[in-house]
């Protein structure tokens, strides 16, 4: 033979002889002329190298067709599935079942058939240290001469907790059973779950358990993909939630702010991060800021430390600390000069700013409606308490519900409480809040009671829309007021028959409750006003329960002071004015005793320094407040008529289509 290698052939049973020569005498005849074929069956077969002790390739129980014509030798294991071909030089053994060795060329292609099962075509490594590296594949080729063993159509190598997959499926094994090095391979890391892909990874795996190398996670949030560096990966033991030890791939890496990662729909991400193969999630330590063009936070990132298995932020607000060191906010807010401005996720515009909504809770992004929302953890639970903003950054709208500050807590003379659930836009700042409101004055009982007994008769001749109901929308402002377990309750025993609204809790208890009126705000004003009937539950110990024409007015003034004015009028000869400003309460009425029971009890000239001032008013100061109202909120010059207030309320819709010349139709 002219072929660089020779072979031995051991077996009981050989025709013809081989036309090679033997590793040990005594050789073999020589084939005659007509002898160009032969076989064996249940076969030991080597290919000798100049190493005595090291050949090429051995085969274990095969059978053996040799073609002298053709100059190649087919070699199959006897027993389908077995490892019976082995490299010694390249230290790899493998089951696949089909082998034919072209002698021109000094190379082995290997092949699996199609019928035969890709876990019955194995390769695997017979170094120790390697732990037994293992993986399948569906063709070889081993050369002779150099000792490459390189095989295609790898589905994967599996390496502790991770497969590897690599470019074009193919590999190549050099001496002493290692691999080349992978570029452009894919990894999927867990076998069990594939939680994680990575994909451009120059890898190199050094035994079943271990690989190095870099690779770029895929990380993708909606139809975006993006990219991120892992440079290590480790096995470790590690503590699982069940106290149960696993031992498993560990990688990380370091995201920049340039990168422009989004790490979740709505926030973009710059830090660490690290992956654990069980956790469907990356671990995170850095800061994410919202991914908006209308809010004054382009550059304003909050710290987000991420552990646990969740994909979608939700960062508590407290923790919202800007990397400048100031506090984020949500809410609406009044600066120095009583300007309202609104916040979300941004830094406050002065530090004494009031806060009239100041939402707490947990910043997520609402995958349904696009909007980012700020919501007390309970209330996203199904609770009735607490605060919801929401916001919409291509249009800018908003909504709000929660507890809703009116007065600053330094007013003592005028104690109010409200909650409030209603939409507003940043871009134009207007407001329309759904209103519920305690408010309580130091008077006496006996002045509420005749107040509430006028207003009951009035409503009880004149008729009127009823104020509480057992709507969603009353019971989220009910519970931000008194709690949820009684607003719950207090439900519960509406729908069964009527009970007023008193009887729900002692924090109603005061000497008036508007369950329900419509707030805006006016810019010019600088003001809340009404801007629809007003919703009066009760008047101290008398329940009335109807919404009533009036008008209610809430601001602070050029000195920061609380101002209250507030006007119901039941029926045109029955109203009622009540007026606050700087430690003045001033009361007055169509009711001539409840005036006289007013001027008994007012120390104006008599009161101490610092002392609230109460006083009686009059029909001029009055009419100075509906006349003002109407004028700065609704444009309507027309004096008001106290004896004929046919549209005393002035609700949005009327106001849109009155003019000037009809105005004295409706008795202005």
């Amino acid at each position: 033979s002219n072929q660089p290698h020779s072979a031995t052939l051991v077996h009981n049973s050989i025709f013809p002889p081989f036309p090679f020569q033997s590793r040990s005498p005594p050789y073999p005849t020589p084939p005659t002329e007509t002898q160009l074929s032969y076989s064996a069956r249940h076969a030991e077969f080597e290919i000798l190298t100049d190493d005595p002790d090291k050949p090429a390739m051995e085969g274990s129980d095969i059978e053996l067709e040799f073609d002298l014509v053709n100059n190649t030798a087919v070699i199959n294991p006897e027993v389908r599935g077995t490892a019976a071909f082995s490299f010694p030089f390249a230290r790899m053994k493998t089951s696949i079942s089909e082998a034919t060795w072209d002698l021109q060329d000094s190379v082995i292609t290997m092949t699996k058939p199609p019928n035969v099962p890709l876990e019955d075509s194995y390769f695997y490594s017979t170094r120790e240290d390697l732990d037994s590296l293992v993986f399948s594949g569906e063709r070889a080729f081993y050369d002779i001469n150099t000792y490459e063993l390189t095989v295609e159509g790898i589905p994967y190598i599996t390496v502790a907790d991770s497969r590897i997959i690599p470019e074009g499926n193919t590999t190549t094994i050099l001496e002493n059973s290692r691999l080349q090095q992978f570029n452009n391979a894919e990894i999927i890391i867990d076998t069990l779950n594939g939680f994680h892909h990575l994909t451009k990874g120059e890898i190199t795996v050094i035994s079943r358990n271990l690989f190095e190398g870099s690779a770029f996670y895929e990380q993708v949030v909606e139809s975006d993909t993006f990219e991120i560096r892992f440079d290590s990966f480790e096995l470790q033991d590690v503590l699982l939630p069940s106290g149960d030890i696993r031992n498993m791939t560990v990688s990380g890496g370091e995201v920049l702010e340039s990168a422009n990662l989004k790490i979740a729909p709505g926030f973009l991400y710059k830090g660490s991060v690290e992956m654990f193969a069980y956790k469907a999630a990356l671990e995170l330590d850095g800061s994410v800021k919202l991914i908006t063009t209308n809010l004054n936070n382009q550059d304003l990132w909050i710290p987000y430390i991420r552990q646990d298995s969740s994909v979608n932020p939700h960062i508590p607000l407290q923790n919202a600390i800007f990397e400048n060191g100031n506090q984020a906010v949500v809410g609406i807010f009044a600066n120095d000069r009583a300007q309202l401005y609104n916040a979300f996720i941004e830094s406050p515009q002065g530090a004494v700013d009031f806060p009239y909504f100041s939402a707490t809770g947990e910043i997520s992004f609402d995958l349904e409606d696009r909007t980012y929302r700020v919501q007390t953890p309970s209330k996203t639970n199904g609770s009735y308490e607490g605060y919801t903003m929401t916001y919409h950054d291509p249009t800018g709208d908003m909504f709000m519900e929660g507890p809703f500050k009116f007065f600053q807590d330094v007013t003592t003379d005028v104690t109010i409480r409200a909650a409030v659930s209603g939409n507003g836009n940043r871009a134009t700042n207007d407001y329309d809040l759904d209103t519920f409101l305690t408010i309580d004055f130091e008077v006496t009982d006996a002045i509420l009671d005749v107040m509430g007994d006028e207003i009951l008769t009035a409503v009880e001749i004149m008729g009127a829309p009823t104020a509480n109901d057992a709507t969603q929308d009353m019971l989220f402002k009910l519970a931000n007021v008194i709690g949820e377990r009684d607003a719950l309750k207090y439900q519960s025993d509406l729908l069964k028959d009527y009970e007023t609204l008193l009887s729900a809790s002692d924090l109603l208890e005061t000497a008036m409750v508007i369950s329900g009126v419509n707030m805006k705000w006016s810019e010019e004003e600088g003001a809340w006003y009404s801007n629809s009937k007003i919703g009066l539950s009760h008047v101290g110990r008398t329940d009335i329960n109807a919404a009533l024409d009036g008008f209610l007015e809430i601001k602070r003034d050029a000195y920061s002071a609380d101002v209250i004015n507030f006007f119901i009028q039941p029926s045109p000869e029955v109203w009622y004015f009540i007026s606050y400003h700087d430690k003045n309460l001033l009361m007055y009425s169509s009711n001539q005793e409840f005036n006289e029971m007013v001027e008994q009890k007012s120390n104006l000239g008599k009161a101490k320094p610092g002392e609230l001032v109460f006083v009686l008013g009059d029909t001029n100061e009055t009419l100075g407040f509906i006349n003002s109202f109407r004028k700065n909120y609704f444009g309507v010059s027309t004096p008001y008529n106290l004896s004929f207030p046919s549209d005393a309320s002035l609700e949005d819709e009327s106001y849109e289509t009155i003019e000037e010349d009809e105005e004295e139709d409706f008795g202005f």
